[in-house]
């Protein structure tokens, strides 16, 4: 595998390991008190009901959002599909098949990185 499609999937985890590490050094922006953290989850839900929202774009089609919607995850499957088939077809171009493999490597961080980066988050 290319050393700099290695670099990339591990991206996430270094910036992450970084921010923690001056986080310590810092004294971090972790709530101090009851009423921070209140303030802190407050305006985590204030920031997801802002997300749901985009998604209810008033004027545009139920189609339309729906498309929209589906556009990553119908990408990503159809990047890994031609990736799964190129790997199976004899003599195909090499030159071709890293640039797939590349992009399916960017394709499963998209389906699994959030999460694994939840699970080493919640390791510490």
């Amino acid at each position: 595998m290319d050393p700099l499609t290695l670099l990339t999937a591990f991206i996430p985890l270094i910036t992450s390991t970084i921010s923690r590490i001056v986080g310590r050094l810092t004294g971090g922006p972790e709530p101090q008190t009851v009423d921070e953290k209140i303030q802190l989850m407050q305006a985590e839900t204030e920031k997801l009901q802002a997300m749901a929202a985009l998604d209810n774009t008033p004027g545009v089609d139920n189609w339309v959002q729906n498309l929209r919607g589906a556009l990553r995850p119908v990408a990503t499957l159809s990047i890994l599909g031609v990736w799964a088939v190129l790997l199976v077809i004899p003599g195909s171009n090499e030159f071709v098949l890293r640039i797939v493999a590349d992009m399916a490597s960017a394709a499963t961080l998209y389906l699994f990185g959030e999460r694994t980066m939840l699970y080493v988050r919640r390791g510490r």
